[in-house]
């Protein structure tokens, strides 16, 4: 499968439904509402990172898979220049390590017209990954759920999701924690190269997390989703995701399970 670099790009594309940008006229990020603070003791804390504009503004969550390498979603880099962008590590917004973005690569068939819905007819293949100049040392690397993994997993089942979106929907101060929470993941979407969440407990993404983390609940290091969008408002519970076992083409082959 054939990948696209992005070193230079250019507009934002506005999508009501995205839980990406913080800016009030980009994409909406999401934030886990009801969930706790991760800890500096929480392996989690070591696999999570944010995307950093050239103003210094969080752009989206990250997850590190080898190296200096970290997946995202790819409505987090579209049409945008990457100059001055950084990933920074750390569990607050402005407190951690910077670590320079060298290159992006979104997946060729990402499709900015299926973000506007939650149950789109067709994936939105809304994937990236992001080279830096430099690796995270101190880094734990995830795994990535694989397609014969895929197979035996079955419905309803409990995701964590990690992410530093908006813990209170409607207040962008609350944006640039690293906070986690517990959801029922309840069906596929898309042709299975996406699933969807529902709210539960009060748990769910919100404006942030666009770009963020979906654990298997009974292995904290297995990835098997990365944060899409979910509803603007931060109100009915849905959040989609990524389906990353669906992806192997794409993404690195190192820590595949």
């Amino acid at each position: 499968m054939k990948r696209i670099v992005l070193k230079r790009l250019a507009t934002l594309v506005m999508l009501s439904v995205v839980l990406g940008s913080c800016s009030n006229q980009g994409p909406l990020r999401l934030k886990i509402i009801g969930g706790t603070a991760v800890t500096e003791q929480d392996p989690l804390s070591k696999s999570m990172g944010l995307l950093v504009d050239q103003n210094g503004k969080l752009s989206c969550s990250v997850v590190a898979i080898s190296p200096g390498v970290f997946l995202t979603a790819a409505h987090c880099l579209f049409n945008l220049s990457l100059a001055g962008w950084h990933v920074q590590t750390g569990l607050k917004l402005g407190v951690g390590d910077s670590l320079a973005v060298e290159s992006a690569t979104i997946h060729e068939e990402y499709s900015p017209a299926s973000m506007y819905s939650l149950t789109p007819d067709r994936p939105a293949n809304d994937l990236a990954i992001i080279r830096t100049t430099e690796p995270w040392t101190s880094a734990a690397y995830v795994s990535l759920l694989s397609p014969e993994a895929r197979q035996d997993l079955v419905l309803p089942r409990s995701v964590t999701i990690v992410g530093y979106g908006r813990t209170v929907g409607n207040n962008s101060a609350s944006t640039g924690t690293l906070t986690s929470g517990q959801v029922s993941v309840t069906s596929s979407g898309a042709g299975r190269y996406e699933f969807i969440s529902e709210q539960s407990d009060g748990v769910m993404g919100c404006r942030g997390d666009s770009g963020g983390a979906a654990f298997d609940t009974n292995h904290k290091n297995l990835l098997v989703g990365i944060v899409s969008r979910g509803d603007s408002q931060c109100t009915e519970g849905k959040t989609v995701y990524t389906d990353v076992s669906a992806y192997s083409e794409f993404l690195p082959q190192k820590g595949v399970n």
